[in-house]
């Protein structure tokens, strides 16, 4: 239990809100937001998969013949992907915005076409975040508006493996130094997710008008703890519970359980912050307190089982709680599948559920 890995972003709290949600749901997510021992749970019980994950190819020919079917009814016309996409109907807001992307709607209304196809893509990999092809492959057939939009060129550069990810962004930036702080920050966190911190650090230093929050954000992503909070001393009270749940997480990184749940416990108590309840439930299994870290979760399931259904971490981190302290966890992962196909029928299972 040595690792104090996690995953997300500083934006982390963007899993119950997809409005402008980081590409976070590749299976190699950002290591710096939440700290658990994912990648330290044990080998899994469990025979191969009884089923596979659709194929990228079936899910972006599916996409253009309109077959994929909606979960409840939408009303094509409206722009409400967003909205969709932050409810956890990805199936739904392909059904919203394949309407936008018709050789003739995009002609019409190019910046409706281009807001469709980022959550279109964004839907595709929630679907199917083991094989980025297809929303590789449908970002592919709009050149013209990957072109024209900043976003979906900075989104086209998230899809590709961690390497050429950085080239594809540095590439951005030399070509057009002008470009605005969107791609540098894309850049930041790119760096950030390569484990590259001292090159984040630098473009931050490098950057003249960044806001005390998005520097505090950065510097504690790169585990610099003191610089961070050396930043927010110019941060007018209250600080957000994005950044103290940061800050927790560096303390649970250098080992420093009993601040880090204390101040964990006091956002649980305050608020409903499900990324801060992951966390507790992470510190309170560190220090050997398996049972009040299954508590922690379950309650949170109890009150909101929607919400924890759509929280890929908080869902997956229960169900590797039941396989590390349980013999047989049959019966907890049945539960948890019939939750989540009561509760978010249109989000994919997280691994080690998908086949339990």
């Amino acid at each position: 239990m040595s690792s104090r890995n996690g995953y997300g972003g500083a934006r982390s709290s963007g899993a119950d809100d997809g409005r402008r949600a980081p590409m976070d749901a590749r299976t190699d997510h950002d290591d710096d937001s939440i700290g658990t021992p994912m990648s330290s749970s044990p080998a899994r019980r469990h025979p191969s998969p009884s089923r596979s994950p659709p194929r990228a190819r079936s899910m972006l020919a599916e996409f253009f013949r309109d077959t994929i079917p909606a979960r409840t009814k939408v009303e094509p016309t409206l722009r409400n992907w967003a909205d969709l996409f932050g409810n956890g109907q990805y199936r739904d807001c392909l059904t919203v915005a394949r309407q936008f992307l018709s050789p003739g709607a995009v002609d019409r209304d190019p910046a409706a076409a281009s807001a469709a196809l980022e959550f279109a893509v964004r839907s595709m990999v929630r679907l199917n975040s083991r094989d980025l092809s297809a929303p590789r492959e449908l970002l592919a057939k709009y050149p013209s508006l990957v072109r024209a939009s900043p976003h979906l060129a900075i989104l086209e550069a998230e899809l590709r493996d961690p390497a050429d990810r950085i080239t594809v962004l540095e590439n951005m930036l030399s070509e057009n130094p002008d470009h605005d702080d969107a791609v540098r920050h894309a850049l930041i966190d790119a760096y950030l997710h390569a484990g590259t911190a001292s090159a984040a650090v630098a473009m931050l230093t490098s950057m003249e008008r960044v806001p005390p929050l998005r520097r505090s954000q950065v510097l504690l992503r790169a585990g610099r703890l003191q610089a961070a909070l050396a930043v927010l001393q110019d941060v007018p009270p209250p600080v957000p519970a994005d950044i103290q749940i940061q800050i927790s997480v560096c303390l649970i990184r250098q080992d420093r359980f009993a601040e880090a749940i204390d101040a964990l416990s006091r956002i649980v108590v305050q608020g409903d912050d499900l990324t801060a309840a992951v966390n507790l439930s992470c510190a309170l299994l560190y220090t050997n307190k398996s049972a009040k870290s299954i508590e922690v979760l379950e309650e949170r399931l109890r009150r909101d089982p929607g919400r924890v259904v759509r929280h890929t971490e908080a869902f997956a981190m229960l169900n590797t709680l039941y396989e590390m302290t349980r013999d047989n966890p049959t019966r907890e992962q049945e539960v948890l599948i019939s939750i989540a196909q009561e509760y978010g029928p249109q989000v994919p299972l997280p691994h080690g559920l998908d086949y339990a």
